[in-house]
């Protein structure tokens, strides 16, 4: 992710927002913009055949250009995409995942997609990454997401079930998962997932940044 400013609640509010994590490390959040694009594909590069199979629930060997520039143009409000970057002790950002949604016909839906880098997997970057994403939908209104989650998609499954998320139909080997958002992190679950919702929250809250 480039060191650029990016929208949060507002758009007078653009400030990235650096927290430690659990294991010690550093990363900073926040909504992709256009000079993002090369870090884009970077991190996708980073990514494995089966992580992007998980991603986008098909093979996928590169992402096209149109689909580069739509990733990396949110609205702030119908479509919003925030990236995550792991920071070196020089300041230096290695892209490490990207949450996003975007809204449906029904203005108090949006469906959201996740991932994290296979590197980085295992650091709650992807509880965070919808913690973050979360706030940002309630702030504009929506108040559930919707997924569509293979069904070995083990780490996704149970962060989603950690937070109390509702499984639907099954539609082949893709399941269909609604996540209610709540309006205060507090009300998610005593869970690991649930915890990273509230960090994420209270980060906001804070402006947690250097």
């Amino acid at each position: 992710m480039s060191q650029g400013n990016a929208r949060w609640a507002g758009a007078d509010d653009r400030t990235a927002l650096d927290l430690t994590l659990p294991d010690g490390g550093r990363a900073r959040f926040r909504p992709l913009v256009p000079d993002d694009a090369q870090s884009l594909e970077r991190g996708f590069e980073l990514l494995s055949q089966q992580s992007r199979y998980m991603r986008f629930l098909r093979d996928k060997p590169e992402l096209s250009g149109p689909e580069i520039t739509a990733f990396t143009t949110p609205d702030g409000t119908e479509h919003e995409a925030i990236g995550v970057a792991l920071l070196d002790a020089d300041g230096g950002e290695t892209p490490a995942g990207v949450a996003r949604y975007y809204r449906t016909r029904d203005a108090k839906a949006a469906e959201f997609a996740l991932t994290v880098i296979d590197h980085a997997q295992s650091r709650r970057l992807g509880a965070l990454l919808l913690g973050f994403i979360a706030g940002v939908a309630r702030d504009r209104g929506i108040a559930r997401f919707l997924a569509l989650v293979h069904r070995d998609n083990h780490v996704m499954r149970h962060i989603l079930s950690d937070l109390g998320a509702v499984t639907g139909s099954r539609l082949g080997d893709d399941v269909e998962i609604v996540l209610p958002l709540q309006q205060d992190a507090a009300d998610y679950p005593a869970t690991p997932s649930g915890d990273a919702m509230r960090m994420a929250q209270n980060a906001r809250q804070r402006r947690d940044v250097p």
